[in-house]
């Protein structure tokens, strides 16, 4: 009797511990499950980012290169090529004369490109103030480093090398060596060289994660972040997420931003807390961990789906961004500490805001400026008409 109750009970325990294991079991590929699909959501979300960044950057290139004034310029340039076309094509087609008259036509072209360069000069000197001309160098430097830095820049500039090649064979310009024009040569050489550069700067960044550009601005200038005059705006007493707009700023240099304001990089948890209290912007901030966010609140994003053209300017309702494996990539910044006062530029900025949930665009700045021209205007330009031949009005 007693053995039987002694087996029953070991029986009853190796069950019990059968479905003790079972149960760890599921729990476990329960796990599993869960964590491969936010593994998956994460990747899938990735994946959207990078589409996303894709597209502007397509977007950009092709604003770049087919705007208002390209087109000008093609009309232009199609307009002087059918009057050049014929005269030259008539000339170097001489037989045996065509080398001396081809070495003729390089000079003449090489006397004109340096008349028009020592014309631009010289309106340089008596346009410019002296103020501007002691920081022309400096522009330059900066203009041509942001066309550097530009993903679309070594597209645009093949698509530059392109159209010169394409312009000299349409203008019939002499290209062999004892006749190519100087000035040809030098923009030649002076294009390729560029589009290395931008190859070369463009591995370095994309590839090794090394911003060459960046580097250079620090040896010519060392002290830039030194030389900024404005007094930094005393903050608040307690501690909240403040998002600095420009995107201008490495990971790096957001960092030290930050600590300048005697704060830190904002973390996830402390975007998601300001985001539960209303905060939003519709700008990328690089965040703790090497992670770029920006909150939106449901109600503008609601707002936003109004405009198909902008539907899509601010996300989705909620926290928007997450990693980025290049630390270069230039972002605003996300701080977590006492907030700056705002200056009087600052509330300027605020209250021209309003309601704006996007800037807007030159369209919609022109018709801005036509309703505004009309309206000062109407009572004398503009005649209304009776609402028939008895009333004025309906009403």
């Amino acid at each position: 009797m007693f053995s039987f109750l002694k087996y029953f009970n070991n029986n009853d325990k190796n069950n019990y511990e059968g479905l003790t294991d079972a149960s760890l079991n599921i729990n476990t590929i329960t796990s599993d499950i869960s964590g491969n699909i936010n593994s998956a959501k994460k990747t899938a979300d990735k994946a959207k980012d990078d589409s996303k960044k894709t597209s502007e950057s397509i977007n950009e290139l092709a604003k770049e290169i087919f705007n208002k004034s390209t087109i000008i310029l093609v009309i232009l340039f199609l307009a002087i090529y059918f009057i050049v076309y014929f005269i030259l094509g008539f000339f170097l087609n001489k037989g045996g004369e065509s080398t001396n008259f081809q070495t003729k036509v390089s000079r003449t072209f090489d006397i004109f490109i340096l008349v028009a360069v020592l014309i631009v000069v010289a309106l340089f000197f008596y346009t410019y103030s002296e103020k501007e001309k002691e920081t022309v160098f400096n522009d330059l430097f900066e203009n041509t480093k942001d066309f550097i830095d530009r993903p679309s820049s070594i597209f645009v500039t093949g698509f530059l090398i392109i159209l010169l090649y394409v312009i000299l064979y349409l203008f019939r310009i002499p290209m062999t060596q004892e006749t190519k024009p100087f000035f040809v040569y030098f923009i030649e050489s002076l294009a390729w060289i560029v589009f290395i550069i931008i190859a070369f700067v463009d591995f370095f960044k994309y590839v090794l994660g090394i911003s060459i550009t960046d580097m250079l601005s620090k040896l010519i200038n060392p002290k830039e972040d030194e030389k900024d005059e404005k007094p930094t705006p005393k903050p608040t007493n307690t501690n909240e997420v403040f998002n600095i707009s420009n995107n201008l700023y490495t990971y790096e240099d957001a960092q030290a931003i930050c600590s300048s304001y005697g704060a830190k990089l904002a973390t996830y948890e402390q975007i998601e807390d300001a985001y539960k209290n209303g905060a939003e912007w519709c700008n990328y901030g690089w965040s703790d961990g090497q992670m770029a966010f920006f909150p939106t609140q449901k109600t503008t994003w609601t707002e936003l789906q109004k405009f198909p053209k902008h539907k899509n300017d601010c996300g989705r309702p909620g926290i928007n961004g997450g990693y980025i494996h290049n630390p270069h990539v230039k972002f605003g910044v996300n701080c977590y500490g006492k907030k700056p006062k705002a200056n009087p530029q600052d509330l300027s900025l605020l209250n021209n805001k309003g309601k704006n949930l996007f800037p807007k665009s030159e369209a919609d700045v022109a018709l801005d400026k036509k309703v505004d021209y009309w309206k000062k205007n109407g009572d004398k330009m503009l005649r209304l008409n009776s609402f028939n031949n008895v009333k004025w009005s309906e009403f």
